[in-house]
């Protein structure tokens, strides 16, 4: 039974559904656990890639994945997230889509966060990992000012 199960049947009003956009590693096993411990509540979780090379980890779920350019789901096994952004065939291609863009675009990264926050409506905005994302939310902040959700940052390992 979820915590939002728990707090409706003892007579609370459900908790409102959040919005949270989640700013890291999309193929880390980490940021699949992460994802996990909000199965079952009333959030809407969205990933933006902190690193994103297309892929996403096998077993991502739960949430959108906002990619530039992606690898296309055509066999079993692959993430179950609902992917975002230009399907490429395999993870090679992907790869060197991503690394044009990058060479030929260094800020659409960071931009792109930038114009998905604007847009996105997030009740919070959660990097985890500081090198990458927390460096990307940063560029936000500076470029939203007030309009920047309330952020928190998480550090990893040796960050």
């Amino acid at each position: 039974m979820t915590k939002a199960e728990t707090g409706a049947k003892a007579g609370a009003a459900p908790a409102p559904r959040r919005k949270i956009l989640l700013v890291a590693m999309s193929n880390s096993i980490h940021t699949v656990r992460w994802i996990r411990q909000f199965a079952g509540e009333p959030v809407e979780l969205h990933l933006f890639p902190s690193l994103d090379n297309g892929l996403s980890h096998r077993e991502l779920s739960g949430c959108v994945v906002h990619h530039d350019v992606r690898k296309a789901k055509i066999a079993a096994g692959q993430s179950r997230a609902r992917d975002r952004g230009w399907p490429i065939p395999t993870e090679i291609l992907t790869g060197l889509a991503t690394q044009a863009i990058g060479r030929r675009f260094p800020r659409r990264h960071s931009e792109r966060l930038i114009r998905l926050i604007r847009g996105g409506r997030f009740d919070l905005v959660h990097a985890i990992e500081i090198q990458h994302a927390g460096y990307l939310c940063a560029d936000a902040k500076a470029a939203l000012g007030p309009a920047m959700p309330p952020l928190i940052l998480t550090n990893w390992g040796s960050d």
